[in-house]
């Protein structure tokens, strides 16, 4: 009789679950990637208007729009930064329920090796058992022909304990 563990399929299901919190960190953190690059290139425009020369026939109007430009890059960068976190605080969470789900995963897989383990010792019980049977059974035999060879009879008693061993099996 084969090995079945009765809470196979939770097991699957909560592999499942694992591999799609994986591929949530996974979304997570392409997203937080992304971010992460456009507040860079956002940072450095920021660096190029500021290091723009601003040469001497600037006009009011163009200072005026420059710091316009500039504070708009502020404010976006602002917005980037709280979005940055916004997808740290994302990819944290993902990686709490991965973990979560990864542990709960664990403790199904131990519990099967352990049944496991325990089938096994049960089987390798009824297997010693069931040889210690046919060993008696064989020596019974040997000593019923040993008997039978020199002409004896066997005591009273013998013959239907010999009988039980037999029908047991």
């Amino acid at each position: 009789m084969p090995f079945t563990f009765r809470l196979e399929s939770v097991l699957k299901y909560r592999q499942r679950i694992v591999d799609s919190k994986g591929r949530e960190v996974s979304v997570a953190q392409a997203a937080l990637a992304a971010v992460g690059v456009r507040l860079r290139e956002l940072e450095n425009e920021i660096q190029r208007q500021l290091e723009g020369a601003p040469g001497y026939d600037l006009r009011v109007q163009d200072m005026v729009a420059k710091t316009a430009w500039l504070e708009f890059l502020d404010t976006r960068r602002q917005e980037l930064q709280g979005e940055m976190e916004r997808a740290q605080a994302a990819l944290a969470a993902a990686r709490q329920e991965l973990n979560a789900a990864w542990r709960d995963l664990e403790v199904l897989k131990q519990l099967k090796r352990r049944r496991k383990s325990e089938w096994m010792r049960e089987m390798e019980t009824l297997e010693r058992k069931e040889l210690d049977e046919i060993g008696q059974i064989r020596a019974d035999r040997a000593r019923r022909s040993e008997l039978a060879t020199r002409g004896e009879q066997l005591a009273p008693g013998e013959d239907e304990a010999c009988t039980l061993v037999t029908a047991a099996i």
